[in-house]
């Protein structure tokens, strides 16, 4: 099958060219000579703590597939290995979102993959649109909004028509600005990033290398997989978004069953059973109250315990506040405890979680915030136009356990008039095809993962034909990052990608029993906040 999407030829580009040209006897334009070029450069970020790290800039196309001239520059960042025996072929870490920045998360990589850094140089480049590539892709007023002002934003679902009108407005005036800015919305795609690295690994001189995916990164690995295999030494895909899924749609039915099974968990041990009997019709009376008369809950501080703030708290608030919360396995023992507690009226567990979610999130540099434009343009070009109005309305009052997730806005239909304002609205049907291959691929899935659930990684599994799939009990969303034997796990398979790595490990970590006032005493409390607040910078932006 031919595809209109971009593909570096299998041969060197200099090469093509010049057979090209004794062909047809012309001369080859100055701007189609030119190949990918790195050019050493300072670190846009401080090195990680113990560790080396060389950086530089690769200038690409902007699109390849309507080449105009117009370069894009992208900054890379090589963590070295402290081996002086390392593996010739390094890992290529792909962040997710889309949109989020990938530089600035070199301290939690260096940190959460230890036994890959151990044996590998780990490679990260900030995607296009993203971090402190340039263009960045930013929709001032949108992506700049604080975490707070996020959740406030949420405070009542009868004020929310008007405010996602009002976001969709904006999203739209953005992609507008940036199309008069000149930037080709078209060309901020997966398969283009996928070319990206591809210019990179040669501009580096590596030969087939490893791939490391996680959320959104796992559907542009999936890209590399399909555009160029054979420079694909193995593929590590961790919280799996297959092409042939929406999760757009989807999350209503994901974050039902994340909240289905919290609750049959809960039942499963018997001192959450006694706290919290009826889990998911507590969960429901508490959204209900809580839209009917929202709670003032106090913010306290993480270190002395005072109360800095009151944050007014809707049932839209706390359903989609939990929702979030699925996605740091350090929290997920916590969430019966969360709903319960707040349930009773007792607010001192939620007020001690906001408190460190809200005052102790570590700042935020330029790089690290999310390029809302480059999640925007990912999304419409392969992404939220396979889907209707009809299936956004559907998908929710099908699950209406998971209906305060139509108050965001790309979850709900009015992301279409965002995607209208970018001018995306015919994304190519090859980006809801399965990709197939017989690369050794490595599949992780949390349990409790409420956006890409293991079922996803069942379906991309079906056509992965040497593919290993492992599911961490009672993790979430990219448990890689969370879990020592996972990253040990991922470490064996880069030396072996031809088996299965072994995960008997995984029995001593997990499943984290539940808290519970009567079993939970105040230093594990703190104990899962401060693994918590660790986890800030990957789950929380």
């Amino acid at each position: 099958m031919f595809s209109s999407r971009p593909l570096r030829p299998c041969l060197p580009r200099r090469v093509l060219l010049l057979l090209v040209c004794l062909i047809l006897g012309t001369a080859v334009p100055k701007a189609t000579q030119a190949t990918a070029p790195f050019t050493p450069a300072p670190c846009p970020i401080a090195a990680p703590e113990g560790t080396r790290m060389d950086c530089g800039v690769l200038t690409v196309p902007e699109s390849r597939s309507n080449f105009t001239g117009t370069t894009i520059r992208l900054p890379v960042a090589i963590l070295r290995s402290p081996n002086l025996h390392k593996a010739s072929d390094p890992v290529v870490f792909l962040q997710g979102g889309p949109g989020a920045a990938t530089l600035t998360l070199a301290p939690i990589l260096v940190s959460a993959y230890r036994p890959i850094l151990a044996e590998r140089d780990i490679v990260l480049m900030d995607q296009r649109g993203t971090g402190f590539a340039a263009p960045r892709l930013d929709c001032p007023g949108i992506s700049s909004s604080s975490l707070r002002s996020r959740l406030q934003s949420q405070l009542r679902a009868s004020d929310q028509s008007e405010t996602l009108q009002w976001q969709a407005n904006q999203l739209a005036q953005c992609g507008r600005s940036l199309r008069a800015d000149d930037i080709d919305l078209r060309a901020y795609n997966s398969a283009e990033s996928a070319a990206d690295y591809e210019d990179l690994r040669l501009a580096l001189g590596y030969g087939p290398w490893n791939v490391i995916g996680g959320s959104y990164g796992t559907h542009l690995a999936l890209s590399m997989v399909r555009f160029r295999p054979a420079t694909l030494r193995s593929v590590v895909l961790d919280s799996l978004d297959p092409f042939q899924a929406n999760f757009q749609v989807d999350v209503f039915s994901s974050y039902n069953r994340t909240l289905t099974l919290l609750a049959a968990e809960c039942a499963a041990e018997p001192a959450c059973k006694r706290a919290y009997p009826d889990l998911l019709g507590t969960f429901d009376k508490l959204y209900a109250q809580l839209n009917s008369s929202p709670a003032q809950v106090p913010v306290l501080d993480p270190q002395t315990g005072r109360t800095t703030a009151y944050l007014p708290l809707s049932g839209v608030t706390f359903s989609n506040l939990i929702f979030q919360l699925f996605y740091a396995t350090e929290v997920i023992p916590m969430l019966p405890l969360l709903i319960g507690e707040t349930a009773q009226g007792n607010y001192l567990p939620l007020g001690s979680l906001l408190g460190t979610l809200l005052t102790a999130q570590p700042t935020q540099t330029a790089g690290a915030a999310e390029a809302v434009g480059m999640l925007t343009a990912v999304q419409c070009n392969e992404d939220v136009t396979f889907a209707t109005r009809k299936d956004f309305i559907a998908a929710r009052h099908q699950h209406p356990r998971a209906r305060s997730l139509s108050f965001m806005l790309f979850f709900n239909e009015k992301i279409l008039e965002g995607c209208a304002g970018f001018g995306l609205n015919n994304p190519d049907p090859l980006e809801n095809q399965a990709v197939h291959s017989d690369r050794p691929i490595l599949i992780l899935s949390g349990t409790n993962d409420p956006i890409t659930p293991p079922e996803y990684a069942a379906t991309g599994a079906a056509t992965l034909s040497n593919s290993f799939t492992i599911t961490y009990p009672r993790g979430g969303h990219a448990p890689s990052f969370s879990s020592l034997c996972l990253a040990a796990a991922v470490a064996t398979f880069l030396n072996t990608p031809e088996q299965r790595p072994d995960t008997a490990c995984i029995a001593q970590e997990a499943p984290r029993s539940f808290l519970t006032p009567s079993t939970t005493s105040p230093q594990r409390f703190k104990r899962v906040l401060s693994h918590f607040s660790r986890a800030l910078p990957v789950h929380f932006r």
